[in-house]
């Protein structure tokens, strides 16, 4: 079956024949940055895992083990949440500087992985909370940096491509 797309050049519009090229296909060198892209989307990945399975055992840290009320949580997850989202402000002036981008998204991916592992160890509640609290703020200060190397290393029109991947 023949394409019926129509090729207009000024005022002729035709059908393609045989002799039309395809328009140029991606080359290696456009497609470098999905390597890169790959990369950070692994540490993305990882991260998340790392620190869901802490979140989904919080509850029970909690209430079971520390004898916590259920308000507590809500109370440290909300305080969280707060500091990550007050913390991505800082980040986004941190990540203004490119010299600086990979040491804040490294140092935020390591000192959410530590905090969020050292949990684990915490006897009281007030830790917990002081522990959650330092992780998700490293957390927000990240989250800058690293859409600010992805935006470094993708060209702008594979930008959809690129967050969409990560």
């Amino acid at each position: 079956m023949r394409s019926s797309t129509v090729i207009c050049d000024g005022t002729l519009c035709r059908l393609p024949s045989m002799t039309d090229t395809a328009p140029p296909a991606d080359t290696a060198a456009d497609q470098a940055w999905l390597t890169r892209v790959k990369g950070i989307g692994a540490a993305s990945f990882l991260a998340h895992v790392g620190h869901e399975i802490p979140t989904a055992l919080l509850p029970s840290l909690l209430t079971s083990t520390l004898g916590a009320p259920a308000a507590a949580l809500g109370a440290i997850e909300g305080i969280s949440d707060a500091l990550a989202g007050a913390a991505r402000f800082g980040g986004g002036f941190l990540a203004d500087d490119p010299a600086r981008r990979r040491k804040v998204a490294v140092g935020g991916y390591a000192t959410t992985a530590a905090l969020g592992a050292a949990t684990a160890g915490a006897t009281a509640v007030w830790q917990v909370g002081l522990l959650r609290a330092a992780a998700w703020t490293a957390r927000g200060l990240r989250v800058p940096a690293r859409n600010a190397l992805l935006a470094d290393i993708v060209p702008a029109k594979a930008y959809g491509r690129a967050y969409g991947f990560e």
